[in-house]
């Protein structure tokens, strides 16, 4: 079934709501939390034993910066904020996902309304093929 298209005042009005909840944000990173026990290797403490899941837990959150992925150890008590900061992360970029579609939208609309006319010339089915041009040009 196809989505009811919005009208150009609609489709401001959305925009407008969407900035003003990415105004809302708060502190956000990007990035992995991962939950870590590790051995310490001393030969007579319990993490070298067979059945022991090793120290922990330890938190450690991995992010790309400038193509490099890097790491910050995470300290337990701040673990919470953290989680809290990359939920935020994932709402801003489903916001900014909305946003550039909603954007779309709007600039389709304002550079045909001249007519459907120029809509034709510039938009073709994904199924339809181009014509070859005879050799030569």
């Amino acid at each position: 079934m196809k989505e009811q298209e919005m009208t150009l005042e609609e489709l401001e009005r959305r925009r407008s709501e969407m900035l003003a909840e990415i105004e809302k944000l708060g502190d956000m990173r990007r990035g992995t939390l991962v939950e870590r026990f590790l051995p310490c290797n001393k030969g007579d403490c319990h993490c070298t034993e067979a059945k022991s899941r090793g120290h922990g837990p330890k938190y450690s959150l991995t992010y790309k910066e400038k193509g490099k992925t890097k790491t910050e150890y995470i300290a337990v008590d701040k673990v919470e904020r953290v989680k809290e900061q990359l939920a935020e992360h994932r709402r801003f970029l489903s916001f900014s996902q909305e946003l550039v579609n909603v954007n779309e939208q709007i600039s389709r609309l304002r550079l045909f309304s001249a007519g459907e006319d120029s809509k034709k010339n510039f938009s073709r089915k994904s199924g339809k093929k181009l014509q070859k041009r005879p050799r030569g040009y």
